[in-house]
């Protein structure tokens, strides 16, 4: 996976789904530009992850092994969505080769 300018990641995949083992793999080497910020209450539209930045062609890793769930466009923006159990890691914008239902490692 590449990123084109940033990469938001849902924080759900970022702690271990029930049955992981070892530390997540960090998704790109770039700095955090927004922090997790969950609604009050916890059911009204809120920011649920973390945004990093990555610059454009920038290989993206996701931090745990998972299904690939989605590749493809959500507006006009490129998306990918990794499944790690009952959590999951979204990347956008990130364009990648994969296909729904291949397996992915972590740091893959």
């Amino acid at each position: 996976m590449t990123a084109a300018t940033a990469l938001a990641l849902s924080t759900a995949a970022v702690g271990a789904p029930a049955g992981a083992e070892g530390d997540p793999v960090p998704p790109v080497a770039g700095r955090t530009v927004a922090e997790f910020d969950p609604p009050d209450p916890d059911w009204m539209p809120g920011h649920r992850g973390i945004d990093l930045a990555g610059e454009p062609g920038e290989p993206v890793s996701t931090p745990r092994a998972g299904v690939v769930a989605f590749v493809g466009l959500v507006g006009s923006v490129p998306v990918v969505v990794v499944r790690h159990g009952i959590a999951r890691a979204t990347y956008q914008p990130v364009s990648s080769d994969l296909a729904p239902g291949d397996l992915v490692a972590a740091g893959a």
